[in-house]
């Protein structure tokens, strides 16, 4: 039994694991067991767990020169963590946890917004000294350096890590073939596309919960199964809401 499942079964105050549909997490590794640290702090019991990575990240080396930037943009916590040392350029980035990365990395948040399409128009409606760089990973839905650098901002791009799918793993295609429900975060549009590729056929009775609508958008675009139970969208792409809406889903499960 893993730590998660024998703290659950030691929790009396809500339905037994057992009870409880599987939570699974499809986000990478590290990111899906921070989440999961997140949740055992507002829930117990916890319910049965399945961490399932649907991409791992790759780093890729990191520009020679990042100091003769005026700033940085950074669009996920990802691109922030790859820092290696402290930088005096401002950061305009995108959501609270890539904020908290990026102060961990000694940068100085200017901006915080919760979309890129926020950023961009924050950026735009502000002077900015420049030239900027946006350092982001392979996939990106929004050029944010071609749309600056249109608007008058000089603004380059480089590609830090690399998001490469990987197969769903057997236990988690196990799952999915069960006619019972699961729960699964959606937390990106990249991790949703990937989950409904990987998830076709699944006849488990699926109850999503996405990021934003963005990520809700890029789930339905790619799958071809029935409808799930339930897509729940967050009122706010945030990391804390997320756990929230995780936590009172289980909270309120029927049993």
């Amino acid at each position: 039994m893993s730590d998660p499942e024998k703290s659950a079964a030691m929790r009396p105050d809500l339905p037994a694991p057992e009870r409880l549909p599987p939570l699974l997490l499809t986000r990478p590794a590290d990111r899906a067991r921070g989440f999961l640290q997140r949740l055992e702090a507002c829930l117990s019991p916890l319910p049965p767990v399945l961490i399932a990575p649907v991409m791992e990240i790759l780093p890729r080396p990191l520009p020679e020169d990042l100091s003769r930037y005026r700033g940085l943009i950074l669009t996920s916590a990802q691109a922030a963590r790859l820092l290696a040392a402290p930088l005096s350029a401002p950061a305009f980035v995108v959501g609270e946890e890539t904020a908290r990365a990026a102060r961990a990395r000694g940068l100085d948040v200017h901006a915080v917004a919760e979309t890129a399409e926020d950023l961009l128009a924050l950026l735009r409606a502000r002077p900015l000294a420049a030239p900027l760089i946006h350092l982001r990973g392979t996939e990106t839905r929004l050029d944010l350096a071609a749309a600056l650098s249109s608007a008058g901002t000089e603004t380059h791009e480089a590609v830090v890590y690399e998001q490469r799918p990987i197969p769903l793993g057997e236990a988690a295609r196990a799952l999915l073939a069960r006619p019972h429900a699961v729960v699964a975060p959606l937390f990106s549009p990249r991790s949703a596309t990937l989950f409904a590729r990987a998830a076709e056929g699944a006849r488990a009775a699926l109850h999503l919960v996405a990021m934003s609508p963005a990520v809700a958008d890029a789930w339905r675009a790619h799958w071809t199964g029935p409808e799930p139970e339930r897509l729940a969208i967050l009122p706010a792409p945030r990391a804390a809401e997320m756990v929230h809406h995780v936590a009172e889903l289980y909270r309120n499960w029927p049993g």
